[in-house]
């Protein structure tokens, strides 16, 4: 059905930042104490548990499961276009009924809150700017309840990036980015933020 190939070509153009959307450009970084994000129901599927992680976050309702078999060719062209260079962890990826949408769950093992967190996002950001320039990434910050969640916004190939770094004390980052059609985007906001505000932490007794 062609889906590997055409995912990989999006993945490997990662970093082809053309304008954005909203957020803050340059060196800023927009903080936000504590965000709202309105949760809704019925536009939201199945959770899924990050055990590293600990966290749970649900996929838009219209988004399938990707059989595991295929992260292997994915997981390949994330690494190609990171900065960092640096393995790359895929848990679960989802797409819509057309695979022109898709959520990526990814765990960062060597990124948590009591690591230098700072000077990562900054290497990052500032990569991203050498690169693109500074009007072309965004970045801010905030808490969806107790887990502290920094973004970086783009778009490249009329399809917009929204790739978020999740972390709560003690654990691993969690990854999750959302690549949607430009010409959607709009529509598929209030499904994006409310998968956003879906990210709950949870104790491996709990499940």
């Amino acid at each position: 059905m062609g889906f590997p190939k055409a995912l990989v070509g999006i993945i490997l153009l990662f970093f082809s930042a053309n304008f954005f959307i909203h957020g803050c450009k340059s060196t800023e970084s927009a903080y936000v104490d504590d965000v709202q994000f309105e949760v809704v129901d019925s536009l939201l599927g199945l959770p899924y548990f990050a055990g590293e992680p600990q966290l749970s976050i649900r996929p838009p309702s219209n988004y399938y499961a990707i059989a595991d078999s295929l992260f292997g060719p994915l997981e390949v062209g994330l690494a190609q276009t990171m900065v960092s260079k640096s393995e790359i962890d895929l848990l679960q990826c989802y797409a819509d009924s057309n695979f022109s949408a898709y959520m990526l769950i990814m765990s960062k093992e060597q990124l948590r809150l009591d690591s230098d967190t700072a000077g990562f996002f900054g290497r990052y950001f500032t990569s991203l700017i050498a690169s693109y320039g500074g009007d072309n990434v965004l970045n801010n910050e905030f808490f969806v309840g107790t887990v502290f969640v920094k973004q970086f916004i783009y778009t490249e190939n009329q399809t917009v990036h929204l790739h978020l770094f999740c972390m709560q004390p003690g654990n691993a980052a969690l990854e999750i980015h959302y690549l949607t059609p430009h010409a959607k985007y709009q529509n598929m906001l209030r499904v994006i933020e409310s998968s956003i505000g879906s990210l709950t932490p949870f104790n491996k007794e709990q499940r």
